[in-house]
């Protein structure tokens, strides 16, 4: 798929959707692989920031003091994606955090961490560092969520290109292998 999509990655405050929040939502609009937009907030939750978190992504507690909340950045994103596709790398986490706010819910989704295990059935890891660093893709802050929607969606792109350039017959199993089909 080309034309126009959005890349979105989300920081949180730990790994269980029911009790954690978001702490940094970035997405980056790409057309035919290139940016043409973005977007990037921190987030103030109403929990506690973990150590692990702050060690992993860089953002303290006192990053977020005056950040805004959630639910006054929500207006802006959902306008964002629209009912534009969206790009997410292990995506099933990202989007599953935005329908809980009730936005994505029609939105067509690309998972690259899916799209790599099939074109890169050799890569020794489905990382979005690992995956980028194989590809050429620049990678400055990892575990930020603007850097990392970028990256991915540049990796989506690298990949669509992949599949692009694949023989007709290897697309067809690749599709019917993920359809559930057997000829």
């Amino acid at each position: 798929m080309h034309g126009e999509l959005i890349a979105f990655d989300l920081e949180t405050t730990g790994l269980d959707i029911a009790s954690n929040q978001i702490i940094e939502i970035g997405i980056a609009r790409f057309e035919n692989g290139a940016v043409i937009e973005e977007y990037s907030s921190l987030v103030k939750p109403s929990i506690p920031i973990p150590s692990d978190i702050t060690h992993l992504t860089g953002i303290a507690p006192e990053d977020v003091e005056t950040a805004p909340q959630l639910s006054e950045i929500l207006p802006k994103v959902a306008e964002l994606f629209g009912e534009t596709p969206v790009i997410a790398h292990s995506a099933h986490f990202d989007v599953t955090f935005m329908q809980k706010y009730g936005l994505l819910r029609d939105n067509a989704v690309i998972d690259t961490y899916e799209l790599a295990a099939i074109l890169l059935p050799s890569a020794p890891r489905y990382s979005l560092n690992s995956l980028t660093a194989s590809l050429g893709i620049q990678l400055e802050n990892a575990h930020r969520a603007l850097d990392d929607a970028i990256a991915a969606g540049r990796l989506y792109w690298k990949l669509w290109q992949k599949a692009a350039a694949a023989p007709a017959g290897l697309l067809k199993e690749i599709i019917d292998a993920s359809s559930g089909k057997d000829d």
